[in-house]
This record gives C-alpha cells, structure tokens and sequence, in this order.
C-alpha cells in the first residue's frame, strides 16, 4: 500500500525533482495546487524514484478508480494537469475513462491481431512454430499492447532493424515478412486503410536462405488430385491449380478479375504484380479449364472474381471481394499434411520454371513469364520485346507435361523437346 504522507502538496517542478519515497513504501502526492473537484490528481513516487501521474475518481456505480497518466519528466506537470481534467470531466458526465482505456487497448491491438493471423492463417503451416518464436522474442515484447492503428512506417523500420544490430540477417527477414503479413491481416479486418510495412525495404545486408524445394512428378500429381477436396465449398483448390499451371504469384491469382482475361490471355496489372509491371499471361487449355469450372460455380460467369470470398469471411474482406493470399497458404499447408510431405504455393511457381528449364525453355522466355525485373541496361533499356509468342509456345509445353504428370504418365508422348 503506498504511503500517504505527502498528501496536499502543491506540485512544481523543483518540489518534483527533489521528491523521492525516503527508501520505504511508494508515495502518494495529491496536488493542492490542482483546482478541480471530483476527484484527486497527484504523483506516485516508486522506490526506484520514478514519478508517475495519476488521477483518482468515482465512477457511475461510486467505484473509485485510478487512471495512470504518463511518468514526469516524460509528461510536464502542466500537460498531466490538464490530462486529469480531461479525464475528470469524462467520469463527470458518466463514462469510465480507466475502463474505456482498457478496452482500447484490447481492441485492435497488435497481440490480439497477431492471434488472429496465428489461428486462422498460419496454425497449419510448417513455419507456424518459428513464426511464434520470432514474434514472442522479438515483436511482442515491443508492440504486444501497440494500437495497429498506430503503428508507422518508422516503427516498422525500427523493430526489422533490431535483429540486424545483433548480426542475425535472417531473422531481419522473417520479422519483417511476419509483420507485413500480420499488418495484412489488420487490414483486412478493418482495423487499419493501409499496411505501413508494405512501403518499407529489408535492410541492406539482409539476406534469407535460399530455396531449392522442387516437387517430383509423384508430388504434384498428389496436390492436384488433393485440390478436388475443396469443391464446391471454396474456391481455394482452384487458387493452387491455377498457381500450378500459370506459374504467377499467389498475390496475383488470388485477386484475377474477369475483366483482365480476354481469352486465352490474361492482363496482369501492374499495380497487382511484385515489381510494379504489368505482364500478359497465357493461359493454356488446362488453365481455362480451371476458369471454366470457378464460373461455373460462380453463377455462370457473372461474378467479378474468379476466387471470391466466401459468406464467413468478415465484413471488410467481402467488400474486398477476392480470397485472401494466406487462404492459399494455409490450403497448401493442410494439403501437405495430408499428403506427408511439405511444400508451399511458391514451391509450385519454382517447380514449374524448373520442367520448363528442363525442357529447354530459353532463360529470357522463363524470366518474361515469371515477370521478374529486367537485369542490366540492355534488358532494363533497350530489349522492350514482350515474349508473347515465346510465352504461348512454352506454356503450352508446360501444359501437356503437367496434363501427362496428372495422368500418370512419365514423360507427355505430345511434349517434343526444344533446342
């Protein structure tokens, strides 16, 4: 119990200075100086000497309540002062403002959306574990009570650069990725207009391991045959075929509009793609196959989105119209578990590429499919060729392999290998 002696002082900044507990309990100082009545404004002094303003009240039920308001010299007398007849007048007119601050912090925070993003994106992935771990060491125990609301870009920056300063480059990585996804997930519950991590770059000099995870024919067969298990309920076992056959992001076939093909192609925007360049896709017979079936299911082709939405995604998400990037990670995750071996969606795009090179697909062709940056000042400059028709040879040739991969077949009798 703190010890009441210095109660009736008026406060000023030399008395503040000067004050301390005497090496015994905490000490209340009520401000005599503090001319509002319904209830009492003062400073906790802790052993440790820290000062913290307060202001004590009576809420509608006559409970008394105590409201922390900021540690001197951090907060000035005059600013704690004015505070507590703010707050004062608040439980005047009958709220509770100790109450309505709790509340505030319990909704919208980082911790309660990071447990959103836990539970309903990442619980079935195999990262899930390490993905908790970085965010217990070194996230939560900077933003766990932080409004996502007032989260900035500076703030994002300053919690990616913390694991560079301790030389671990890697993990710079995950916790940048972890915060976009969870600042995602933010937005898509309405809790936040824009993701302040998405205008941010990874420090210089850091790195991540690289990738090498290449599905058998055996695999992919598996997965293809495992997204029936997702009609007609969702549309998600489409999603993952469609990553397979097309090649694109998740970020970029999760959100395909019927306006943007116009058969058998289909116009990327650049505001969709990674780079900020708008590509053309061809989609091959199997591709439209897929397109088929999800307009089909759709209402007969009237629907905007080829992967909508379902009725119990939350009220922002409808409005956005278009599943979820992480609806397609989680349906791979469980996909995986089912079938005993790990893969993710960005596996498929890189075992793709990896049949076309096999085959003898030039690297500038696989490059303008996968619509990666042009590197060097004749790509970046001069070479402005689109690839179109090199595009629709070699994704044909993609499709008849992966048509013969599905059947069962070791090698496609239709597929003549080039060059």
């Amino acid at each position: 119990m703190a010890d009441r002696r210095g109660a009736g002082i008026t406060l000023t900044d030399d008395l503040l200075r000067r004050l301390t507990s005497e090496g015994r309990q905490q000490l209340d100082v009520i401000d005599a100086g503090f001319g509002m009545r319904g209830g009492d404004f003062g400073v906790r002094v802790s052993l440790t000497g820290r000062k913290t303003w307060f202001v004590r009240y009576r809420n509608h039920s006559r409970r008394r309540r105590r409201l922390k308001l900021g540690t001197y010299p951090l907060v000035s007398l005059s600013k704690a002062r004015d505070q507590a007849q703010k707050e004062l007048a608040k439980a005047a007119l009958g709220s509770d403002p100790q109450k309505e601050r709790r509340e505030r912090r319990q909704a919208g925070t980082f911790a309660e959306v990071a447990t959103i993003y836990l539970e309903r994106y990442a619980s079935e992935l195999a990262s899930a574990a390490e993905k908790r771990r970085t965010l217990d060491i070194d996230i939560l125990p900077f933003w766990r009570h932080e409004r996502v609301e007032d989260i900035t870009r500076r703030m994002v920056v300053e919690i990616v650069e913390r694991p560079m300063k301790r030389g671990a480059p890697s993990q710079t990585l995950k916790v940048r990725n972890l915060v976009l996804s969870i600042l995602d997930v933010a937005v898509e519950r309405g809790y936040i207009e824009l993701n302040p991590a998405r205008s941010t770059k990874p420090p210089k000099g850091a790195k991540s391991k690289a990738r090498d995870r290449v599905l058998s024919a055996d695999e992919l067969r598996a997965v293809w045959l495992a997204c029936e298990d997702y009609w007609p309920s969702s549309p998600t076992g489409f999603g993952i075929r469609l990553l397979m056959v097309t090649l694109q992001r998740r970020s970029e076939v999760n959100s395909m509009e019927a306006a943007e093909v116009n058969r058998p192609w289909w116009t990327v925007p650049a505001a969709k793609t990674k780079k900020r360049r708008a590509t053309r896709v061809f989609l091959s017979p199997i591709a439209l196959d897929q397109l088929d079936e999800l307009e089909r299911l759709g209402g007969g082709g009237k629907a905007r989105w080829f992967l909508p939405t379902q009725g119990t995604h939350s009220a922002r998400a409808r409005q956005r119209g278009h599943i979820h990037p992480s609806t397609i990670t989680v349906a791979a995750a469980r996909i995986a578990r089912d079938l005993g071996f790990h893969f993710t969606p960005h596996d498929l795009r890189r075992t793709g590429i990896t049949n076309l090179a096999e085959m003898g697909c030039p690297h500038d062709v696989r490059e303008a499919i996968l619509n990666h940056a042009p590197k060097g000042v004749e790509s970046t400059h001069y070479n402005l060729y689109d690839y179109d028709r090199e595009k629709r040879e070699w994704m044909l040739a993609w499709s008849r392999r992966l048509e013969a991969i599905v059947r069962g077949q070791a090698e496609p009798s239709n597929v003549v290998r080039i060059g």
